[in-house]
């Protein structure tokens, strides 16, 4: 454990404070306009409520996407993916 403390000082093992999560801004014009799409499709199947909170997770989602866009991948990352395969039957 001695080579890991002097490779990984303490300060660079410690887990970043999480950032505030910033205040709600408008929507944007993408996430309005996917959401009149969904309105004319399913408006008529959907109470306001749940036509607020599907808006809100389609603002979510698009937020996400827009941040997943700013993280830089050089061709020697790698994807993380782990597969298991499920045997039916099998504990």
């Amino acid at each position: 454990m001695p080579f890991l403390s002097r490779a990984f000082p303490l300060e660079a093992q410690a887990a970043p404070a999480p950032s505030p999560t910033p205040a709600p801004e408008s929507s944007s014009p993408v996430v309005e306009a996917m959401a009149e799409a969904m309105k004319a499709k399913f408006g008529k199947h959907l109470s306001p409520e749940q036509f607020e909170a599907a808006k809100k997770s389609l603002d979510r989602a698009f937020r996400n996407a827009e941040r997943m866009k700013g993280v830089k991948l050089t061709n020697a990352d790698e994807p993380d993916v782990v597969f298991f395969a499920a045997i039916p039957g099998a504990k």
